[in-house]
């Protein structure tokens, strides 16, 4: 795989800084999901297949993230009167809708579909809609909601 750039490498202490995730496995865990984030090719056809391939690489970059926590996948919050899995499903559906990146970020922390590291999981959804919407990966942070 590529080689991240000094910019990938202060992005990613800064996000695993911002959200606690200070122990070195976890930074080299989201160091990996980073890497195979960053190497993401997006494409509208074959919707249905795409649809289900955006679902598990996303659950394969929770599963890097937090191994250990997120082995069950989907969190079951008490008294929620909704599937954590089928927000999940919605929110995909949602990434290959084209929703701009923000809201889609967004959108993504309200479903908070894992048991563990879904604030590095937004983060690396953000950057994949940047890229899937410019070409680039973003070097900056997805902008604080207001």
């Amino acid at each position: 795989m590529g080689a991240l750039s000094n910019k990938d490498i202060a992005i990613i202490g800064v996000c695993c800084a911002k959200r606690g995730a200070i122990e070195l496995h976890q930074i080299e865990n989201f160091t990996k999901a980073y890497r195979i984030a960053k190497q993401f090719k997006f494409s509208t056809s074959r919707y249905k297949e795409k649809n289900r391939e955006i679902e598990n690489f996303i659950i394969r970059l929770a599963k890097l993230i937090e191994p250990e926590e997120n082995r069950q996948i989907f969190r079951k919050p008490k008294g929620a009167e909704f599937s954590t899995k089928r927000a999940y499903q919605h929110f995909c559906w949602m990434f290959l809708t084209m929703i701009k990146p923000e809201e889609l970020f967004n959108e993504f922390r309200l479903a908070w579909p894992f048991c563990d590291g879904n604030g590095r999981v937004a983060d690396l959804i953000w950057r994949m809609a940047v890229k899937r919407d410019t070409g680039e990966w973003p070097h900056h942070f997805p902008p604080k909601k207001e």
